[in-house]
């Protein structure tokens, strides 16, 4: 048929005015171009304007990002597989420059962090991989990706051309490389693309703008990058794709996305709108010219140890449709359909041109269609985005199809309607008036699995030489047609698979069709090493001795759903085999006692500090090599009188706590620390004559530094920095919270005016602090507030969090701009602060989407006038040591220590048989710290993602017995501590294996 012979009829029987806004990306800097392959890659890996080539054939890249550190190696093969099953044929991962090179020079790849071998079980699996090699990762990740070491070079200056930096992203380049350049696929390995850099605001343009990138080329290209790369991140966005699809002729790569989001940061879990977002934007990539996409993050995980950035804490969860804990949501089976359908139609997405129909026949124009064709065939997506359900037939000739009656299509649902797609044997598929799940190549047989409502009619034509030997279910509504060469297939759905077989000489087509519940529950995989079908299962895993591992949630009941097996030679019902003993209540571990250690060893006078980094002033976290979240600072302060005094630090992130002579004495709030200096003021009793001082400093995770260029040495510096003086007073402090606003859309344009008039006047209005003034909408809006007139030497004001931008301003004084959403930020006020008044405060706020405002609490503090200069004298050792020796625990009984303390106990891990248990340990009652099961660092409480417990993984647990510790910053008692069972991620396993007895409604053969 030609391009114009399908016309589409669109009959509505339901109609909904409203359509859903989508959500474009528009992230600065990003662009959307790919660099061709080297010649030695090209054979390889190509590509053109509509699509990738790989091995010469058109391929649709669906990719699922999957991050190996974040995940045990030993489950690392388990989530990749789960990607696998959702019909993905690409991994998209970054390689972490903190993570590989902890300390200068000493590179680490071997065990958890064996990056090769990770890529090298991409392979083994069958799929492809995209590379991310940094220097700049972002990933909510400590530093994103940027070594602590990097911040003790004199002179350094991140993303930039500067010697310093350059010399040091050369040297993880020769390193990196070393391991991805072997396996480029034309090297016989499955990379296939490369990002150099990542999410830089600058845009680099197609010829690469700046010295700064054609660099990162330059030297990736001499360390053997051949395969094709872009810069810095293409089409980031949660509906990258837009409202409007794009005409690929305009273009000279394939159009991507290294960035699809499935969720966010600090998700947990997923919601059904947004399940059904991810549904529609994928579906909408296919149908506006795709030629791949990567669903960022496919699989939810954790950050274990200290490798959190300060939005995290352990789960890195990010409401990816697999969970942190390996279970299935919602957007898993909706992403699957969208995956399945592009690799099976990769010969039309990859090679066509796309663009919108105009209204043809007997169009409503409520239906929005989009056409996608190429030599291979063409595809037209009819987009219900009326906000309602409508039902609709397609005009074929003078026909409307299906003949049975119209389909139906859910709100916001697009269906892809196929025609003339080439298919294996010399097949055509004249039309598929249905939804197509995708197909699986068995040799000399076909088996192609469409789906569609129950009751609903669905048809597809195929044509080829000698059509013949064909049978359909004796359902009402079920037959297939012989016309010559054409074989018409007419199913109406049911909860039953219904099976189809037309044969084309040699060549066998089975159509197997299902609901939209059953295709969800549809996987294609290999059996026996053959390509195999299955329905029924809620997973397919591994294939093990001619048992299929399946999954079911634990909280399902009943038997597992009837499952199916169709293979080359026929179809066969799959038994199952489950233990009942999965519903023990046995199934959840109980912790013994407690034993106890004190956690402050390192304030006791006389601790032995010689091996300690000695210094005049304090060093940042980092200084002497340690990569954690912790670091002990200690000197000695000499007074001549006893007395209550007070300690300026002039720069802490996040915490600290102060300890005199072994005795704790004061700690300080926290505070997030990210691109001002951060004072904090403590009080503290001194006797007369040398006091030992000791204090331990914590920090929750490196900013990410997103976007950000410049001098590295200040930027979110941890620990303590700068001067620290002692004062016979203690700092003053007091709360803002009180303010007038006044909605202006002019912004600091103005400044002037909002900055100086009166805010008792027209058009202000009281508020507080979290407050959203703009009621949901984009907008911006000016606070002002009288400050108080405090004593000290210096003032400073602090805001937890501002969303999305602020501009402060004193006394009509610009001091200060803000762009880091919900981050807490410090603001120097002494270069307008007026002594003795007044001191007008004006920010501006400008809020880009949903709820915006003041957020958080905001701090004036002033610093006392110090006696004498700043204390000299230091050492400093990063990390906490947890106690060897069996003597330094005791027994814990009751209460809280009141100091840093450690804890640990045990318990007996042996679940029923036939049991994943999804388990979790709570944190009820804690400060602020880690867990350890087994040794292994889970990572820090309390999470920032809503949800209650760290990830106790199941390949660290052992049977029997286990060992948990804990380190509590406060010493708050363990009472509450117990593990939990995540019911939403427990499952039951179950082996399936084929009956001796069909057990299908299907076709007979001769």
């Amino acid at each position: 048929m030609s391009r114009r012979s399908i016309l589409f009829g669109i009959c509505l029987t339901a109609l909904a005015s409203l359509a859903p806004g989508a959500h474009a990306s528009d992230f600065p800097g990003h662009d959307s171009n790919i660099h061709p392959a080297a010649p030695a890659a090209k054979a390889a890996i190509d590509f053109d304007k509509h699509g990738f080539l790989i091995h010469g054939k058109r391929v649709f890249l669906a990719t699922g990002e999957v991050q190996y550190n974040k995940i045990p190696r030993a489950l690392w093969r388990d989530r990749l597989l789960r990607v696998k099953r959702a019909g993905y044929n690409c991994i998209q991962t970054y390689a972490y420059w903190n993570y590989h090179e902890p300390q200068e020079g000493r590179f680490e790849f071997t065990g958890e962090k064996d990056f090769g071998a990770f890529l090298k079980m991409v392979q083994e699996l069958g799929m492809y991989a995209v590379v991310r090699v940094g220097p700049y990762v972002c990933a909510e990740w400590d530093s994103g990706g940027y070594p602590v070491w990097l911040r003790f070079k004199p002179g350094l200056q991140i993303r930039t051309d500067e010697p310093v930096y350059m010399a040091a992203v050369d040297h993880w380049y020769d390193k990196i490389f070393s391991i991805v350049s072997p396996l480029q696929i034309h090297r016989g390995g499955p990379v296939v693309m490369v990002q150099l850099e990542n999410e830089d605001t600058r845009s680099a343009g197609p010829e690469l703008n700046g010295s700064y990138f054609t660099h990162l080329r330059d030297t990736a290209v001499r360390d053997g990058l051949a395969v094709p790369w872009f810069m810095s991140g293409v089409n980031h966005g949660d509906d990258p794709a837009g409202n409007d699809p794009w005409d690929s002729e305009t273009r000279t790569s394939p159009w991507y996305s290294s960035e699809f989001w499935t969720g966010w940061i600090a998700f947990y879990g997923v919601d059904p709108g947004r399940a059904h977002r991810v549904e529609r934007t994928s579906w909408k990539a296919l149908a506006y010219g795709a030629g791949g996409y990567t669903h960022y993050t496919m699989v939810g995980a954790t950050n274990f140890d200290y490798w959190n950035d300060d939005e995290q804490a352990s789960s890195y969860d990010f409401g990816a449709p697999v969970g942190q804990e390996g279970d299935f949501r919602e957007d898993y089976y909706t992403a699957k359909r969208a995956a399945m359908f592009a690799t099976s139609f990769s010969s039309i997405l990859a090679d066509s041109r796309t663009f919108p129909s105009p209204p043809r026949g007997a169009i409503n124009a409520a239906i929005r269609v989009t056409s996608r064709e190429g030599k291979s065939g063409a595809v037209y997506f009819l987009d219900n985005h009326t906000g309602g359900k409508v039902s609709t037939q397609i005009s074929i000739g003078s026909r409307l199809v299906p003949a049975a009656g119209p389909v139906s299509l859910a709100s916001d649902e697009i269906l892809p309607v196929v025609e003339r797609a080439a298919l294996p044997g010399g097949v055509t598929l004249d039309y598929a008036a249905t939804h197509i799940l995708g197909m699986q190549t068995q040799g000399n047989t076909t088996t192609m699995v469409i789906y569609g409502a129950p009751g609903d009619p669905g048809e597809l034509q195929l044509t080829g030489a000698g059509a013949h030997s064909v049978k359909a279910p004796k359902d009402a509504g079920a037959k297939v047609t012989v016309n010559g060469g054409s074989a018409l297939v007419q199913v109406k759905y049911s909860d039953t698979p219904a099976e189809f077989v037309v044969r084309f000489g040699s060549e066998t087509y089975r159509i197997v069709a299902v609901t939209p519940d059953m295709a969800s529950r549809t996987w294609l995989l290999d059996w026996g090493g053959k390509p195999a079908v299955v329905c029924g299962p809620d997973y397919a895993g591994e294939v093990i001795q001619g048992s299929l591992y399946t999954e079911r949630n634990a909280s399902a009941s009943g038997r597992q759903a009837n499952s199916y097996l169709y293979t080359e030679t026929g179809s066969r019902a799959l038994e199952q085999s489950y233990s009942s003993a999965a519903t023990s209540a046995k199934r959840v571990p109980v912790v013994g006692s407690w034993m106890v250690a004190r956690g402050d060893a390192e304030a006791q006078p006389g601790y032995d500090t010689k091996t300690w980094l000695a210094s005049a002033a304090p060093r940042p976290m980092g200084a002497d090599g340690d990569i954690s979240a912790y670091a002990w600072y200690r000197t000695t302060i000499h007074v001549d009188k006893a007395g209550d005094y007070g300690l300026s630090l002039s720069d802490v992130g996040d915490w600290v706590e102060a300890f005199v002579n072994g005795a704790r004495a004061d700690a300080s709030e926290v505070r997030m620390r990210v691109g001002d200096a951060a004072p904090r003021f403590l009080k503290v009793h001194l006797n007369g004559g040398d006091n030992s001082v000791a204090f331990l400093t914590a920090h929750y995770g490196r900013n990410k530094i997103w976007g950000y260029i410049g001098p590295y040495d200040k930027m979110d510096a941890k620990g303590i920095s700068g001067a620290v003086t002692l004062s016979n007073t203690p700092s003053d402090r007091v709360s803002v919270g009180q303010w007038r606003y006044k909605l202006d859309g002019r912004g600091e344009a103005g400044a002037a005016e909002m900055t100086a008039s009166d805010p008792s006047g027209a058009g202000w209005a009281d508020t507080g602090n979290n407050h959203d003034v703009f009621d949901g909408k984009p907008g911006l809006a000016w606070y002002r507030a009288a400050l108080p007139n405090i004593a000290g030497v210096s003032r400073t004001l602090h805001f937890d969090a501002v969303d999305d931008n602020a501009f402060v301003y004193l006394n009509g004084k610009r001091l200060k701009e803000n762009r880091s959403a919900n981050a807490p930020f410090d603001v120097n006020l002494d270069s307008a602060w007026k002594e003795g008044g007044p001191n007008n405060l004006a920010v501006l706020v400008e809020n880009t989407n949903g709820a915006g405002g003041i957020n958080g609490g905001v701090s004036l503090f002033a610093a006392p006038t110090p006696i004498g200069g700043p204390i000299q004298g230091w050492k400093m050792r990063g990390g906490i040591r947890m106690p060897a020796a069996a003597a330094s625990w005791k027994p814990w009984t009751s209460g809280d220590l009141n100091a840093p303390a450690f804890y640990k106990t045990t318990f007996q891990f042996n679940p029923p048989s036939g049991a994943y248990v999804a388990l979790r340990v709570g944190w009820d009652g804690m400060s602020r710290g880690s867990v350890w099961l087994n040794g292994h660092n889970l990572g820090r409480y309390p999470e920032r993602s809503p949800i209650n417990g760290i990830y106790l993984p199941e390949c660290w647990l052992k049977l029997g017995g286990n060992t948990l510790a804990v380190f509590d910053e406060e010493g708050h008692a363990p009472a509450k501590i117990q593990i939990i069972e995540e019911a939403a991620a427990s499952r039951d396993v179950l082996l399936l294996a084929p009956s001796k007895f069909p057990g299908v409604k299907q076709a007979s053969r001769k």
